[in-house]
């Protein structure tokens, strides 16, 4: 049956296809003039924007001229009124109302534009006959924001039209492309497009409803993302706010409108001059525009007055931030510290009162100056120096109570202090009733809360008694050591002048002994040869007095030295004495290397080693040389504690301090083999002195004796 009556169907087709096609045609001519005259519509339409826009500038332009020749030129007020076209400017906007009435988006914008050129007209008009407002920095301050947001609605309106206009191009070439293939399509096409057709459009709606429903659950995600966000901001204590580059505000949290005092719908999308004094919001407003200019953030401590006219001093930090379309948006975190800073204040002076207590019992003079040298603060002691009063000091510099020449020193040291930026110490003078007075002061800047230094603190100790016997002490030091040169100087005179006596007798009596032996009896030459050896030991006396004379003036030469090497050389030169005395010498562990002067040193061993063998009473005498592990800390330094210990005769505790006396022994010379002047010990202690050390031991009788001796490292004399 479809076979018969496929030719009827097919010419039905065919017919049908060209109705269609003729139909579809004429639509689409007509839908291309509805296009055409759309865009030469939109074109109108922006051209009347313009021209609205161009006549509130020629407006705004003749204001800023009149204001220009009335701040140079000064005419008179007759001659400043501003000529406001209102009528006409009223009638562009009745044209392009006209214009936009099929636009809804259009009409709102254009209500919008029309209140602020209307507010901006009003304000002209308002102040046009007052010449010190349109010279003011507020007029021309409200005119610019009036003129910016008609600028602003303006653009929108542009770029509304533009992007209708945009549109309706891209629909006119359309429609152009779509004749065309109109024109040249086949039935073929029809059944190709019509297949298509049906294709596109089922692609289309399921494609349709799946963007729906991804819409759906993204704006579903959206507002659940937003809602928790919202919640959080809600819940932190801080106060958080939103603003958009033309500083109004766009979102906020709870903490923001309790501390403002206002409902969030009564603040958002406006700005802070809406809400708070002037000179407040010029600060909010230029601390905004440095972040979103800079794009860097920073911290204020910003005064806030709320809707019940409360102050707060705040800390608020405030950053930029891009929003996804690029938006540039400002977001800032305040912290209330209106009573940490009352807090501050209270502990502040309660600090001061703490200050002031132990200012006045520490005993000392203590102040405090600015930078310019005003006293600040003074406590008891200084007040009693010249029977100051306090209020009549405040205030006051060091010229306003000193003599110039006292002022300018204290002046400098404070100045120096400022540059240095740390505590100095300085001898000041001041006058007092007896007198001058010397005061050691320890002088030391102050810093404020951040870190800006604000004053200086003087700490004043009066020296004047111990400079005083200080001098004294000196003046006893340059006799003493007058005294001492005095009398070494004199042990060499002497003890060189008593040498050549003591030579002529010991040669008169030698050559009585070679010439009158045999005319002399037993009794007579036991005489004259006592006479010898007391000339002798009187010469070794007379020698050991002399060496130790030189002892005391001779510099050391200071060097680096191996002690071992010492003890090694003593030991070669005692061997024969040590083989038969049967003695030995022990160092338990190596003696660490000093800087000394090593003759001088070698004698301090070898007179310690020669008396530890010579008063030894044992078969096999013992001599132990090392040192301490702990450092000697009597003189305040550290040294190296070395130690001589022998198992010998021992000394009574009672004679520790007598063998150092020079010419001292504790048994009598010729007595037994033991022979010496004496001086050994005293030379060993005036060595380890010039070395800056001391000398000690420790010894009982029968139990032998420890000589110990410290040497400073370079510290010789």
């Amino acid at each position: 049956m479809l076979y018969r009556h496929g030719g009827k169907i097919a010419v039905l087709m065919i017919s049908f296809f060209a109705v269609i096609l003729v139909m579809a045609f004429n639509e689409q001519a007509r839908l291309l003039e509805n296009a055409r005259h759309l865009v030469e519509h939109g074109y109108e339409v922006s051209s009347q924007i313009d021209k609205l826009h161009g006549q509130l500038m020629d407006v705004h332009a003749g204001v800023h001229a009149k204001a220009v020749d009335m701040a140079t030129a000064r005419p008179p007020a007759s001659q400043l009124n501003v000529d406001v076209p209102e009528e006409d400017i009223k009638a562009s906007i009745g044209r392009l109302q006209g214009m936009v009435s099929d636009n809804a988006m259009q009409q709102e914008n254009l209500e919008a534009w029309e209140a602020a050129i209307l507010d901006y007209l009003d304000h002209v008009k308002a102040h046009e006959q007052e010449e010190e407002l349109l010279l003011s920095q507020p007029y021309h301050q409200k005119a610019r924001k009036l003129i910016a947001h008609s600028s602003q609605q303006m653009q929108r309106m542009k770029q509304e039209e533009n992007a209708l206009l945009q549109r309706r191009i891209r629909l006119d070439n359309e429609h152009e492309r779509r004749n065309r293939l109109l024109m040249f399509g086949t039935v073929v096409l029809f059944y190709v497009s019509m297949i298509a057709a049906i294709c596109t459009v089922m692609h289309h709606w399921r494609k349709a409803r799946r963007m729906e429903r991804q819409a759906y659950e993204h704006s579903v995600e959206t507002a659940r993302s937003r809602a928790f966000l919202k919640n959080i901001l809600d819940h932190v204590p801080d106060p958080i706010f939103v603003k958009d580059s033309q500083h109004r505000f766009i979102d906020g949290n709870k903490a923001l409108w309790q501390l403002m005092g206002r409902a969030e719908e009564e603040v958002l999308g406006r700005t802070d001059y809406d809400f708070f004094p002037e000179n407040q919001a010029d600060i909010f407003w230029q601390k905004d525009e440095l972040v979103l200019n800079t794009g860097q953030s920073n911290i204020n401590i910003e005064t806030l007055t709320d809707a019940a006219g409360e102050h707060h001093t705040l800390s608020t930090k405030k950053a930029s931030f891009t929003m996804p379309d690029g938006t540039p948006v400002l977001v800032g975190v305040i912290r209330d510290i209106t009573e940490l800073r009352r807090m501050q204040e209270q502990l502040k002076e309660s600090d001061e009162q703490r200050l002031k207590a132990i200012m006045d019992h520490c005993g000392m003079p203590v102040y405090i100056k600015d930078l310019d040298g005003r006293y600040l603060q003074l406590n008891r002691s200084f007040l009693e120096l010249g029977d100051f009063d306090e209020s009549a000091l405040l205030g006051k510099t060091d010229y306003d109570i000193f003599a110039p020449r006292y002022a300018d020193a204290f002046r400098e040291n404070d100045l120096q202090v400022q540059r240095q930026r740390s505590a100095m110490e300085f001898e000041e003078v001041a006058p007092q009733a007896d007198g001058d007075h010397t005061y050691v002061t320890v002088k030391f800047p102050l810093y404020d809360a951040v870190g800006q230094l604000y004053a200086i603190c003087g700490i004043s100790t009066d020296v004047t008694e111990r400079k005083r016997m200080e001098a004294k002490l000196l003046r006893y030091t340059h006799e003493l050591e007058r005294s001492n040169q005095e009398l070494d100087d004199f042990a060499y005179i002497a003890s060189h002048d008593l040498k050549e006596p003591l030579r002529g007798l010991f040669n008169h009596a030698s050559f009585l002994m070679e010439d009158y032996t045999d005319k002399l009896d037993e009794d007579g030459v036991h005489r004259l040869q006592r006479l010898s050896q007391l000339c002798q030991r009187m010469e070794n006396l007379v020698n050991d007095l002399l060496y130790f004379s030189r002892l005391g003036r001779t510099q050391l030469a200071i060097q680096e030295v191996n002690l071992n090497a010492v003890v090694d050389e003593i030991t070669q030169m005692m061997e024969s004495t040590l083989k038969e005395r049967k003695a030995k010498i022990v160092v338990p562990r190596e003696l660490p290397r000093m800087t000394c002067d090593r003759p001088r040193m070698t004698e301090v061993f070898r007179n310690l080693i020669t008396n530890a063998v010579k008063y030894n009473d044992k078969k096999a005498p013992k001599v132990e040389i090392g040192f301490l592990d702990e450092p000697d800390m009597a003189g305040g330094r550290a040294a190296t504690v070395f130690y001589v210990k022998d198992n010998g005769l021992g000394i009574d505790p009672g004679f520790h301090q007598e063998i150092f006396r020079i010419f001292k022994r504790l048994q009598p010379a010729g007595s037994g083999e033991v022979s010496g002047t004496g001086v050994g010990l005293t030379f060993v202690k005036k060595i380890v002195e010039r070395h800056g050390g001391r000398i000690w031991l420790e010894s009982q009788p029968g139990k032998g004796s420890s000589f110990f001796f410290t040497i400073l490292q370079g510290d010789a004399a």
